[in-house]
């Protein structure tokens, strides 16, 4: 951690860990702003909306957490109606509201709009659920009245609208069911294609905009218990407000997984993505 005159600092370049020390090739010179006061450099005056849930109460919770504790300070988390109050439960720090429906689909769309066209980044899809088959379409009309955007499971879609910072974050399986294949030259080109920045999760997480790609390797095999995708997201999020939707992932990838090192740590591999928030 490195002090200067705007706050603290993490620098990507290295992590001497506790036990053995790992490198990150994420080359960036440059550092990503933690920490908040009266310096935070993420915008005071921003909001964010985390829109989700349906079938998984967790999964917007985690997201909308982990947004606060990457920088972000006015989270308004939007899920169907009957789940709302379980999920206002989770913490005091969560501001929910609920949209009506038992899931969210196009027919919410005019009363979603309202929250968001007043916030600075949206985050979209965790915890909608495989049974949602419209929530696709609802993410499709969304995007046209949105600057920055962050999406994952169910909000994955194939085509952007033109001049949207986008972050896309799937694993694997969630690719495949999108673009249908996966391997390294495919990904760079559908991030080229539909003009966003992929971040593709796994062992070591890959991240383009189609024409650059880095790798992170922080994290750990305690990652793959359920949830730290979620958290992911919502650090993507918080970073996207004030960088470029590439560093942003970057950057989110690696404090993602450096949060799982400490975790380790800490934990041994038995932590929940709870866990990982907190660190």
């Amino acid at each position: 951690v490195v002090s200067g005159g705007h706050g603290n600092y993490i620098k990507l370049l290295t992590y001497g860990g506790i036990a053995s020390g790992y490198h990150c090739t994420l080359n960036k010179a440059d550092y990503c702003f933690i920490g908040g006061g009266s310096n935070n450099m993420i915008d005071t005056n921003a909001t964010w909306s985390v829109i989700g849930g349906g079938e998984y109460t967790g999964a917007p919770v985690l997201t909308s957490l982990a947004a606060y504790a990457a920088g972000a300070d006015i989270v308004t988390t939007l899920v169907p109606e009957p789940i709302k109050n379980v999920v206002a439960s989770f913490s005091p720090n969560l501001i929910v509201r609920g949209v009506k429906g038992e899931m969210i689909t196009l027919k919410n769309l005019e009363e979603v709009l309202k929250f968001v066209e007043s916030h600075d980044v949206v985050v979209c899809g965790m915890g909608v659920g495989k049974s949602n088959k419209e929530f696709g379409e609802f993410v499709e009309e969304l995007l046209k009245s949105v600057n920055k955007a962050v999406l994952d499971a169910e909000g994955i879609i194939k085509d952007l609208p033109e001049d949207i910072d986008c972050i896309i974050t799937p694993h694997s399986g969630e690719f495949k069911r999108v673009f249908g294949d996966l391997n390294e030259d495919l990904v760079k080109k559908v991030a080229k294609k539909i003009g966003c920045t992929i971040l593709l999760k796994g062992k070591v997480d890959l991240i383009t905009d189609g024409d650059r790609i880095k790798r992170n390797l922080s994290g750990n095999a305690g990652m793959t218990v359920g949830g730290t995708g979620d958290v992911l997201a919502g650090i993507c999020s918080a970073l996207l407000c004030n960088d470029d939707p590439f560093h942003s992932a970057c950057a989110a990838a690696f404090i993602n997984g450096f949060s799982g090192d400490l975790c380790l740590e800490k934990y041994g591999y038995n932590f929940t993505a709870y866990d990982l928030v907190k660190e």
